[in-house]
């Protein structure tokens, strides 16, 4: 028997038989089982890694509570030698004092020695502006310079 092909005319969709339908749910069925064994798999090895933390912080916390009882034994051993240190300073104070005294380098007060004309001390520096100088008379003071007897030093007015 042959069927003609209307166009436009579509053919409805099969009808599921039941015995498909109970196909799927055993596979449906099966992939469900295997990942609730995977699951209980994951828990089992979870539950055995939180015991394993629980034993680790409990040996952390042992440690730390001996750690810090070691700490506040070191610090009240600090403060004891602090104290003690302290009083053998104040003990040895005079002694360092004397010490000091005795061994004291003095030197008299030093005078320097202004003869000579390179030691001479020099004048007051002219802060004035340079129209203002100008304006006074030479540049050089012929007073404090050693070259005033010298022509060629005097500026030309």
């Amino acid at each position: 028997m042959t069927t003609l092909a209307i166009p436009g005319l579509r053919r409805a969709p099969r009808r599921h038989r039941a015995a498909d339908r109970v196909t799927e749910l055993q596979a449906e069925n099966l992939r469900l089982r295997d990942a609730l064994t995977q699951l209980r798999t994951e828990r089992r090895e979870a539950l055995d890694a939180g015991g394993a933390l629980r034993v680790d912080l409990a040996d952390a916390e042992r440690v730390a509570v001996c750690a810090l009882d070691e700490l506040q034994d070191r610090t009240v051993e600090r403060d004891r030698l602090a104290e003690q240190n302290e009083g053998l300073r104040l003990r040895l104070a005079p002694y360092l004092a004397a010490e000091a005294n005795a061994a004291a380098v003095t030197v008299p007060p030093a005078v320097r020695d202004t003869t000579a004309i390179e030691d001479q001390a020099t004048a007051p520096v002219d802060v004035r502006d340079v129209r203002a100088r100008f304006a006074d008379g030479p540049v050089v003071s012929l007073r404090y310079s050693p070259l005033a007897a010298d022509p060629a030093h005097i500026p030309a007015a």
